[in-house]
């Protein structure tokens, strides 16, 4: 998914790298760029998982490449993000499985006949 999103931010702000080897467009002032539209779109944690994806992405397409200063920004995002706590939305166990039993008991009344 990071490298799709990639290849998105290329054909929207620099298509002409499109035209190069994929290794090439990947350079520190596009991934600079890349990072800065990712911010203003999706949370820390999630921009370090796109910036992870594209560095995982960029190995196999460059293997002949050093690839360290990418490494290097991944593990800055990486150490940077926070995942949000998201415990508030969850539902307790007991509605779940109050939910669960409310549809099985509904399932039996249902009838067992199939449409022809």
């Amino acid at each position: 998914m990071g490298y799709r999103r990639w290849l998105g931010f290329l054909f929207a702000a620099h298509p002409d790298d499109l035209l190069r080897p994929p290794a090439d467009g990947i350079s520190l002032e596009r991934v600079r760029d890349f990072n800065v539209q990712l911010g203003g779109e999706m949370r820390p944690s999630s921009v370090a998982l796109t910036i992870q994806s594209l560095y995982y992405a960029a190995r196999p397409v460059g293997a002949e490449r050093d690839w360290r200063w990418l490494s290097a920004i991944k593990a800055q995002f990486v150490a940077r993000a926070r995942p949000c706590d998201r415990f508030d939305r969850r539902a307790a166990p007991w509605q779940t499985l109050d939910l669960g039993i409310e549809l099985m008991d509904t399932a039996l009344t249902l009838s067992n006949t199939s449409p022809q």
